[in-house]
């Protein structure tokens, strides 16, 4: 349904490109897993409502989890 490429992309987590009729997902090669598993929920997002779900993306800085430490 989606072709996935790995590849670097400063400043870049992930980037969906519609324009042709085989869709094709870009995903840093340098990101961490969690910055790559929150692109692939706004990828899920336009899959489950079609591409003009694409209209209403916007984009946003890189974000980061951080684990939650107990204070001391």
């Amino acid at each position: 349904m989606v072709h996935v490429v790995h590849t670097p992309m400063p400043d870049t987590v992930a980037r969906l490109d519609t324009s042709s009729r085989r869709w094709v997902l870009y995903l840093d090669s340098d990101s961490p897993p969690q910055d790559l598993c929150w692109a692939m929920f706004g990828v899920l997002g336009v899959l489950l409502h079609g591409r003009d779900a694409t209209a209403a993306a916007e984009p946003v800085p890189r974000l980061r989890l951080v684990p939650d430490v107990p204070c001391s």
